[in-house]
């Protein structure tokens, strides 16, 4: 949920990237959900399910139950019994224990190979650059007042680059702080007051300083105003250095036009007041934001409230098909080209499906060939992802409709914008000349399939 630069003596200690990475294997293959990961995180700093179900806005006994199945999940994962008083201790460990076996020979590093769930670890040799877009995006957060936007599809890695942006930005000794916004729930959501106070809640929590609402909160002013003074007269006067603001999964907020509003209309009056020549703007200077979002702004924002065209944004690519080769080496695996020819023809250069692909053909042997021919088999390798696909257009009777609609006809399909936008989103189309094709071939045969 929140970093911040290094942890003093009177700081409760982060969970590491090499844990979470541990606990994400050790449950494939759905690794960690993002509440999982929350409770897991929060845990680990010696939370109580009660401040977390306070801090994420979930119920309580959600958040127990929650804990209550993780802790089961990994007992039987693990063979030996984690509750919330032990899971520290059982889990370093294994960790102790994994990173012994690596030194120990050679293939020690298939058995530990990390999964391809969530976002790919710091430091991870299976993470892939796409240059130029990182050094884009370092120079940029050096730069007072930033801002910038990352949108792509689901699962293409924009938090993974986020969080290299947010490491970067802690080299250079800036606070740090990450919220996801998919942390808040619906009854949050739909209360703007409620909603911008759980805001400044968690930015204080994740700067280890005391809430102060109520002294910057006034009845007569607008909750937006409310945060901003917050913000300007509490927390940024607070900080000696930079402070970088990283926003994750806010395409949620899209979904509540007034909060999105007053929401985004805020983001984008701080940035314009990082460049105002007044003492105010001097405050807001240390500030610099990260906005990350998975499909195009659907909603009507008045062009001077909008921070969606402003800073430095970036749309991540698909991985190349030479990307798609040098991490397949990286998986140890041998794939001449024409394999490579096909796997995107297959999934395109979706670097989670790519990463799932490669991920399953080293552990469990499988060539191509195997891959392709059960794609869309009940216990396919892509069988989770796709059924959660499905199971997320079943919400949608427009999207369902959109989507039945493009992969029973073999041209470009025209949809109403809303609709065209959320599936481009989702990452199951891609939109050409305004009109929509399936991604890629298993999305198309999956789903006609479906709906045969």
């Amino acid at each position: 949920m929140s970093d911040s630069k290094q942890p003093t003596p009177n700081q409760p200690e982060t969970i590491s990237d090499e844990v979470l990475s541990l606990v994400h294997q050790a449950l494939t293959p759905h690794g960690l959900s993002h509440i999982q990961e929350t409770v897991l995180s929060m845990c680990w700093q010696g939370e109580t399910y009660q401040s977390i179900s306070e801090a994420s806005g979930y119920d309580d006994n959600y958040i127990r139950a929650v804990g209550s199945q993780l802790w089961q999940n990994l007992s039987t994962t693990l063979g030996q019994k984690v509750t919330k008083n032990n899971f520290k201790i059982v889990l370093r460990q294994q960790l102790l224990s994994s990173q012994t076996d690596i030194s120990q020979g050679d293939n020690a590093s298939i058995a530990v190979l990390e999964p391809p769930h969530g976002q790919v670890p710091l430091g991870s040799p299976l993470y892939i650059e796409r240059s130029p877009i990182e050094s884009d995006c370092y120079r940029n957060i050096s730069q007072p007042g930033a801002l910038i936007r990352i949108r792509s599809a689901k699962t293409t890695g924009k938090t993974s680059l986020m969080a290299r942006i947010v490491d970067f930005s802690r080299k250079q000794d800036y606070v740090t702080v990450t919220i996801n916004l998919e942390l808040a729930s619906t009854e949050i959501l739909s209360d703007g007051n409620r909603f911008f106070r759980w805001f400044c809640r968690l930015v204080s929590k994740g700067l280890f300083l005391p809430s102060q609402l109520n002294d910057y909160w006034e009845d007569c002013c607008g909750s937006s105003y409310n945060c901003t003074e917050y913000f300007e007269g509490y927390l940024l006067p607070t900080l000696d250095n930079p402070i970088v603001l990283a926003l994750d999964n806010v395409g949620i907020i899209f979904n509540y036009p007034e909060l999105a509003v007053d929401f985004f209309g805020m983001l984008r009056a701080w940035y314009e007041s990082a460049r105002y020549s007044n003492l105010a703007s001097n405050i807001w200077k240390k500030l610099r934001l990260v906005v990350i979002y998975s499909s195009n702004v659907y909603i009507r924002l008045p062009t001077h409230q909008s921070p969606f065209n402003v800073g430095l944004f970036v749309e991540l690519p698909d991985f190349t098909v030479d990307q798609i080769a040098d991490l397949a080496v990286r998986h140890q695996l041998n794939w001449p080209q024409q394999d490579i020819y096909e796997l995107v023809h297959l999934i395109s250069g979706n670097p989670y499906l790519v990463r799932l692909t490669l991920y399953h053909a080293k552990q469990s042997f499988l060539s191509l060939q195997d891959i392709w021919e059960r794609a869309i088999a009940p216990n396919s390798i892509y069988a989770a992802h796709l059924q959660k696909k499905f199971w997320t257009l079943q919400s949608y009777e427009s999207l369902l409709t959109g989507i039945k609609q493009v992969v029973k006809s073999t041209e470009s399909q025209a949809l109403d914008p809303v609709t065209l936008l959320k599936l481009e989103g989702m990452g199951l189309i891609r939109i050409s000349h305004g009109k929509a094709s399936p991604t890629c071939e298993l999305y198309r045969r999956y789903f006609q399939n479906l709906f045969a």
